[in-house]
This record gives structure tokens, sequence and C-alpha cells, in this order.
């Protein structure tokens, strides 16, 4: 208790310091009202009689106030900060005549607090009521401080809590107890008693409705709808963020309060599934988290997640380097990041580094004051898949039975099903399946009963992968079946044409493991149609992304949606191809690698913008439900796709078998061959020596390395069907690492030729894109130029077609002339009708003009550098004029999005004469993401392009033998392909496969 000073009761407004100002009284029931400075403070006086009490009221506008009292003249001090926003109270009671001082301080450097204060009535005598008011206060100070600090100890602050709701309570003051209550349930929630803390929040909610506190109300309505989403309650996550969204709506100034539970909304999406409307709802939340910096890591995380549950690791990784670059060094959510690259080592493969950041990240975790249960059960879990996949299968147990322990304590049911899926896993790998039935079966019934569709795919796929191991096939086939079907609904949903392309390939083995089994049920009973099924799924599992592109040809991807998100998306595409050109610049020079790391990072981030706005753009014009339309069946691809003279290859490399199948218009023989391990071991080593044209001392060293390889390689793919292959032409559907053979230069298992002496072979995408295809063809015009040339851009400042040449200062041009581009140019031209063709030589071989002046051409030929990225598919394009006839920089790729995005054409044929321009990046089903695919779905019936490094010289030689083929003889693309490389052989320097088995015809043959 404090003494008081004589006089009557009154507010006493003091700005910056007392020494300052004079006091004035102001009469009880008027208000006053101020602004608390980022560096000022201010204070309010009450001078009390002897046994007095009065209770001052603060309402915390816009900022978090801390106030702190003094008792003068030997009162003492102490301080109340009970709410982040919403009224403070301070109780204050005097034994003899006291001046009580407050001062009013922000609780972090805020422009412009702003605070009303006032006597909630008249001071009257001090009564027990004061007391359990003065108690509650310094109580639920204390458990906020405890609370709120990530050292401090949540036992002791829910003890403090629990006392100031007794406290409250008994002084009848509902604002207390609500307010209170829901700390107490952001505590339980914090401790993952996700039951306790519902109750709290529900008493919070009782207590606090009637008072009109509409910011409380719809900030526990956001929490609730939190808990639930931990839980796995879909519907109810929903129910509570939607009342929390719309109070926040209706609330002026609560623009971040709505874009924190936007964030938590996007958590509840990612969880159940639905990436697109996770993504989308992300990134709608980010701009004003990132301006208010609150919560902006966690989104930052989040959209990791994403990106990582949709089969994206390099995306997911940027997104937590992001997030590690925005937390400080002693930041406790570090350790949770370990755990997210930990988990992406784990998804490529890397079983070692998931095991040491997984064991960092529990000892970090474990090392804290206040172990959070569901982040160290989150650690065990991910440390016990490392192990798993290291065959260290009684330590992984060991550590998911932990986690699962932890799980189920703390009530986080999902949780605990995805430990027991992992449970299931070990079992099964152990062998025992009755105790790994038992857990999948009980993760499966969790999953399927919340609506956890990707989740429920995966226990599918583990429970299909028991049954076979059992030799149950019949069910096995039920839960492929299923995983399948939820994983293809799932994929509807996902918008944007990687992210698609990339989830699909993430659930590749679900279509190969039911490969397998229908394979199995055929060698069971041959007649029952099984071995046609499982070419029917390895067709509807083929380069869908590509058929969703080719159906949307025609169709403005822009329509109806909104200009704003339109720019962005120009605004991302000009962002990356400056950062690009800076990557490739700074790369060019010896220097400190920092700007070159800087530079990375920001060409990554413009390529994730320009993924995330086509994902967007793509969602808003109603495109992500397209499944890439009906699936065609067997007798479709007979009827419709090969002929008399044609056979259809499908490979389909699997574990621990792959499959080929053999298709005619009369009957299909399917064989079974090596294991796609076997098979890519054998494929990788020859296409290691094809990359390095025979040279140095013993080229013949090099001959005898491709011809004991390609032979190896041949007796595994081509001898087990080549009795099947009794026509000429041969349209061939690769499948893993050997869609970059080129197969027209293996021999032939009977008479040692290459396969080209034998068969015209032409690469098709599927089947499906062949019929597709054929249907644009048959109904769009035809093409009224005959060709288009583009070749012999200006790529150095020091060109001599520049009048001025540029001083040769900074970084080294990324590309040197072609010196045979232009004969190359001449020698097409010479063949065809130079007055109706188009032809870009030079300076005029830019960007703008290919995308305004090559769509009317039936050929479209480029003769230039060219960059295949396997990582950043966008980042693949054709390198046209870098500098325009003054010798300014201008910007010369013309990259894979506006290949895909702005380039209408109407051409047979695409012939692109540079370096690997039918490879990029490989992605399991869908095929090779790359520039031969970008100008497939731009509108090109076919296109001859490179699987690797093609030299100028041979490269030449080979052009001049192609257009000779196909203008002197008239001989179809690819047909006249075959005939160039023919001739190729027969000459003595580029006899070796490695000079003419590079390009391929890539289409539609006919």
């Amino acid at each position: 208790m404090h003494r008081r000073l004589a006089g009557c009761a009154g507010i006493v407004l003091v700005t910056h310091s007392l020494a300052m100002c004079s006091a004035s009284g102001i009469e009880t029931g008027r208000h006053v009202q101020g602004v608390v400075g980022p560096e000022g403070t201010q204070v309010l006086q009450l001078d009390l009689a002897a046994n007095q009490a009065a209770r001052l009221l603060v309402e915390q506008i816009g900022a978090d106030l801390v106030l702190t009292v003094q008792a003068d003249p030997d009162g003492g001090s102490w301080a109340i900060d009970m709410r982040e926003r919403g009224r403070e109270s301070v109780t204050l009671i005097a034994n003899s005549p006291t001046r009580f001082s407050v001062t009013l301080t922000t609780k972090a450097p805020t422009a412009g607090a702003r605070y009303e204060a006032y006597l909630e009535g008249a001071p009257g005598h001090a009564s027990e009521r004061d007391q359990k008011f003065m108690e509650a206060e310094l109580l639920e100070t204390k458990g906020k401080a405890l609370a709120t600090d990530p050292r401090g100890s949540k036992l002791d602050a829910e003890q403090a809590l629990l006392g100031a709701a007794r406290h409250w309570q008994a002084a009848g003051d509902p604002t207390g107890q609500g307010t209170t209550a829901a700390r107490l349930g952001d505590i339980q929630f914090s401790r993952g008693q996700f039951g306790e803390a519902i109750e709290f929040y529900h008493d919070a909610v009782t207590h606090l409705s009637p008072l009109n506190v509409p910011h409380q109300i719809a900030a526990i309505e956001n929490n609730l709808g939190a808990v639930y989403e931990q839980l796995g309650s879909f519907d109810d996550a929903r129910r509570h963020f939607s009342a929390a969204l719309n109070a926040w709506a209706a609330q002026p100034g609560a623009e971040v309060d709505h874009a924190i539970t936007r964030a938590n909304e996007g958590a509840m999406y990612l969880r159940f599934g639905d990436y697109h409307a996770a993504l989308s709802t992300y990134l709608a939340a980010l701009p004003q988290l990132e301006k208010s910096n609150r919560l902006n890591p966690a989104v930052l995380n989040n959209i990791g997640m994403v990106y990582r549950t949709m089969g994206d690791p390099d995306a997911a990784e940027r997104y937590f380097e992001r997030t590690l670059e925005s937390l400080p060094d002693s930041h406790p959510r570090r350790a949770h990041l370990r755990l997210r690259i930990a988990q992406v080592a784990l998804d490529r493969g890397d079983a070692v580094a998931a095991e040491r950041e997984s064991a960092a990240a529990l000892t970090q975790i474990r090392s804290g004051t206040n172990v959070d249960p569901i982040a160290e059960a989150d650690a065990l879990g991910l440390y016990g898949q490392a192990l798993t996949n290291l065959g260290r299968m009684d330590e992984a147990l060991a550590s998911h039975q932990q986690s699962l322990k932890l799980y189920e304590s703390a009530g986080a049911r999902r949780n605990a099903a995805s430990a027991r899926h992992e449970i299931g896993i070990v079992y099964r790998r152990r062998g025992r399946v009755v105790a790994a039935r038992q857990a999948l079966n009980h993760a499966l019934k969790f999953r399927q009963s919340i609506g956890l569709r990707d989740a429920e795919a995966e226990t599918q796929y583990e429970l299909g992968l028991l049954e076979a191991q059992t030799a149950r096939l019949r069910e096995a086939g039920v839960h492929f079946s299923a995983a399948i079907e939820l994983a293809e609904g799932i994929r509807g949903r996902v918008a944007g044409e990687y992210s698609r392309a990339a989830y699909s390939a993430a659930r590749h083995r679900y279509f190969t493991a039911y490969v397998d089994v229908l394979m199995r049920m055929h060698a069971r009973s041959p007649g029952l149609g099984f071995a046609d099924r499982a070419f029917e799924l390895v067709e509807r599992q083929q380069a869908r992304g590509l058929t969703d592109l080719l159906r949307d040809s025609g169709v403005d991807a822009k329509a109806g949606v909104d200009p704003a998100l339109v720019e962005r998306g120009r605004l991302a595409q000009r962002q990356l191809d400056f950062w690009a050109g800076q990557v490739a610049r700074l790369s060019n020079q010896p220097a400190d690698a920092a700007p070159e790391t800087a530079a990375a990072a920001k060409m990554t981030d413009a390529i994730l913008s320009l993924r995330e706005i086509d994902g967007l753009i793509r969602g808003s014009a109603g495109r992500t439900e397209r499944d890439g339309g009906p699936d065609i069946t067997l007798r479709d691809v007979q009827r419709r796709v090969v002929g008399s003279d044609t056979r259809l290859v499908t490979y389909s490399l699997g574990e621990p078998r792959s499959y080929a199948w053999v298709v005619a218009p009369d009957r299909v023989r399917v064989m079974e061959l090596a294991s796609r391990s076997r098979i890519e071991a054998v494929a990788g080593r020859l296409l290691s020596v094809l990359r390095e044209p025979p040279s140095g001392t013993n080229p013949q060293r090099s001959v005898e390395d491709f011809n004991r390889l390609a032979s190896a390689l041949s007796g595994l793919v081509i001898a087990p069907i080549r009795p099947w292959l009794d026509t000429e032409h041969v349209l061939l559907v690769a499948d893993g690492i050997l869609q970059s053979i080129p197969f027209a230069a293996l021999p032939d298992p009977g008479d040692g030729e290459p396969l080209l002496e034998h068969f015209q072979i032409a690469i098709a995408p599927s089947a499906s894109t062949i019929l597709i295809q054929r249907e644009r063809l048959s109904q769009r015009p035809r093409a009224t130029r005959p060709i288009a040339v583009v070749a012999d851009a200006v790529y150095e400042r020091a060109d001599p077609r520049i009048r001025r040449q540029a001083p040769p200062v900074g970084a080294p041009d990324q590309f040197g002339r072609l010196m045979l581009a232009q004969a190359e140019a001449d020698w097409i031209l010479r063949l065809t009708d130079r007055r109706s063709s188009f032809r870009a030589l030079g300076f005029q071989a830019n960007v703008d003009a290919v995308l305004d002046n090559v769509g009317d051409s039936r050929i479209v030929h480029f003769a230039a550098h060219a960059i295949a990225n396997d990582v950043w598919p966008e980042l693949s394009g054709i390198a046209l004029s870098m500098y325009d006839s003054r010798g300014q920089p201008r910007e010369g790729m013309l990259r894979l999005h506006q290949i895909t995005g702005a380039l209408d054409l109407r051409a047979e044929l695409v012939v692109l004469s540079a370096c690997s321009t039918a490879d990029g990046r490989h992605l399991a089903g869908e095929g090779v993401i790359g520039l031969a695919r970008g100008f497939l779905a731009a509108g090109a019936s076919s296109v001859i392009g490179s699987l690797n490094t093609v030299l100028e010289e041979p490269t030449f030689e080979f052009m001049k033998a192609l257009y000779s083929a196909m203008f002197d003889r008239g001989l179809p693309p690819a047909t006249a392909l075959r005939e160039a490389q023919r001739s190729m052989r027969r000459q003595g320097r580029f006899s070796h496969p490695s000079y003419w088995s590079a390009f391929v015809f890539i289409g539609d043959p006919r």
C-alpha cells in the first residue's frame, strides 16, 4: 500500500518530462487523449487521499503500451503490461495521501501511438475488490511477460495467469476473465495442448462477446482456426478463419491482422492439399506482412513448404533460405528451418545430409528452456525418415515411436497419423506385414476422415507396396489406383505450368508401382487385358503438362485476368532477364564470388515470382481444374496414331523391372526389361562418351568406348523388342534417361549397323500429344511464308559489324560469334524463294523481330547459341543479338516463357541449329522441360533439336544435308533428318556418332 498526498482526485497530463510541465487537474469523468512518440513519454498523475482507491483505464490505439506506476513520496513502482491492444487497467490504492504518476511508453518504437485515459469512476474507499483488481493486473502482467519471452517458463506463465483469472473472477471483471483466458489458450496452443487451448478460447469468447470488443474476438477466432487446423479439423478451421476475416474486414486499420489470418488460412489449405489456394493466399498476405514486419518469416517458410510438397525442392530451398535471412542468429525458429532444409535433402535422396541436419535441429530444440513438444516430435520424425532411408530400421522405429508419443500427448491427431504412417513404412521394410498393415490402416482411416488427400495418397501408395510385397496383387492395385486418383484430383488444383509438372513428377512412383503390379497380374493371367491397362496407365502420365499446354493452345491465358496481375507478370519477366544477364556476366570474370551469389539469389527470386504469377493468372482464369482431357485408350492409339507402316514403342522404366510396348494396328507386344538402375548406369556412361567428340592422341579409344556401351544399351532396350519392329517407321516414347539417348546411333542387335540404317525414328512426348497436334493442325490455316531464318546474331561488343564499338570494359561477353551461321543461312535461303521468306540476320536477329515475324512461316530455322538449363528451365533460351548497330546493349535471350507465352506459331517444323535444344530439366513422367517442348507448345507440329552440345563445322554440314534433302529431294522432315545422318556417317571426318546423332526429330512425322 502507498501513502497519498492530500488533495482532490483528478488526472493530470504531463508531456515528455514532469520537470518541464506543471500539472493541471482534470475532473473525474473527463477523458485524456494523446500521442506517445517513438522517443517521448506521456505521464498521467493522480492524487488520492488516505484509504482511497481508483482504477485508471487506458485504451491502447495502434500500439502496445507499458504503464509504469510511481507512488510518491515514498511508495514504490511497478509496471502494468497485460495486453497488446485494447484496454489496460491500473488499480491504485493509497494507505496515506499519495501522488501516483503513471508513465506511458511504447513497448516497441512506434510513431504516433495514441491512447485515451480516464477513470472508471470516482475514487472511493479502498475495498477487497480493489485489491483483487490490483493482484490480477500484476499477475496477468507477469504471465504475459513469461509467455511472450522465448526464454520464459511457460509453466510459470500459466500459474501466474491462472492466479490472475481467479482474481478477475472474484472481482467480477469479464474483460479480465476473457483476456486472461485467451492468453491461457495461447500458452496451451504453444505447448501443443490443443484440447485445453480450445476450452480456454471458448471461455474467452463467452466473457468478451457481450463487451463489444471485435478486435479481441477476431483474434480468438483466428487462433481457434489455427488450433483446429493443427487438429486436422478442416471444416472447423475454415469456419473460424472465415469469422476472423469477416471481423477484420469490418474494422478500420486491421489490414495486418487480416493478412495474418490469411496466412493462417494458407497453412490450412497447404495441410489439406489445395496448393493453388495455399500459394495464392500466402502471396496475397505477404506484401502487407512485409510492410509491417509481422509473421513474414513464417509465411516465407510456409511458401517453401508449398513448393516442397508440390515436388519443387529448388524453389522450396530458396524460400527456406529467405526465411533464414529474415531471422536473427539467436532466433529459436532457426532450428525449425534446419528441419526444412533436412527435408529438402531427403527429397533429393541425400539421406546422410538429412540425418545430420535433423539430428542437429533436434539437439537445438531440446536445448531450449521451454521445449516445444510438437517441434521435438517433428525433428524426431524427420530423423527417423532419414534413418529409414539409410537402412537403420531399429533406430528409425524408436525415433518414430518417440515422435508418436509426443504427438499423442499433445492431442495432435494429424501429426500422430503421420508418425503411424512412417512406423508402417519401417515395419513394411522389415517384413513385419501385420504390424505394417495395422499402422498404415490406422493412418489411412484418420487421413480419410478429415480429407487430407495428399497424405491419404501417400498412405494408399505404401499400402499398395505392402500388398505387392506379399503378392496380394489385386489388393495392391486397389491401393495404387486410389493413390493415383487422389493425386490426379490434387494436380487439377495446382496452377502454373512448371508447378503442375513438378507435382506430377513427384508422384510418378505411384504410376510405375501400379504398372509393375498390372504386369505381374498379366504374367499370371495373360489374356485378361492387364498389359493393355498398364500401357494406358503409362500413356496417361506421359507429358501431362505438355498435353495441357497443347489443349490450351489458342486460349488467351490472360482473358478475364486482373490487368495489374498481368503487369506484375511482365515486370517479373523483365526482372528475370536482368538478373539472369547479371549472373551470366559475373560468371565470366574471375572475381569475388559474392556479387555473383547475390545476383543468383535475385535471379532465383525472379524465377519464383514468375512461376507464382503464372499460377495466379492460370488460377484466376479458371484453368486450375484442367486434367489434360480424357485419357486415350490403347485402341485409340492403334486406330489413330500408328499405321501399317509405323510401330509405336513406349518405354516405362522402373524398379525392379522396366517394360516396353510395341504397338501395331492389329497387335500389341510387351516385353520385360532390366531395372531402371541398370539401364541408367549403362546409358549414363554412353552419354558421357557422346558428349566428348573423338579427339586427342587416342580417338580410336573413344570409338571403342562408344561401340561397347552402345552395344550394351542396345542389348538392354532394343534386343528384347527387335523381333516386333517389322516396319521402317518407329515412333518412340522414351522414359527417364532414355529421353537423352540418340536411338538412331544404337547398333541393331542383329547386324550391328546403327538403327538409322534400318529405321526412321521420330520422338514423341506421348501418343496423346500426337493426336492433339493432328487435331490442332487440321483446324488452323496453313502458314503463308515458306521459311523464316534467324541467324548470325551479334553477341560481342568487339563485333566488327558494330559501327562504334563499345569500349571493352566490364565483364566479358557471354557468347562469341558463330562464324558459319551466315553461311548456313545463305545456304538455306538459296534453296527457297527469298522474296516470300523472312530473314533476320545480324542485328535484325533479335527478340522483337522473332516475336513479331516468325509466326506465319511453315519452317522456322534458328542458327544461334542456346542455353538448356537443367535446374531452372525458365532460364533456357535462344541467344539472339545482344547489341544494336550503335553498340548499345539489348536483351538478347528469347527465353522459354516467351516462347510458350508470346509466340503463336503455325510452323510445321522448327529447326534449332544450336546446342542442347532438345535437352533441359528432366521431370519423371513429364519428360524434358526445355526449348523443344516450348516450341511444340507454341504451335509447332514438330521440332528438330539437339540432345547435347554440337560443334559448328559438323552442324553446318549437317544442316546443308538436311535442307538439301527437304528442298531438293522433297523429303518430309523426319526422313530428311535420317538422310542427313546417313550422309554425315559416310563422311570420314564426321563419321563418329557424336557428330551426327545429336539431332533428333520430335513430334508427328506424318
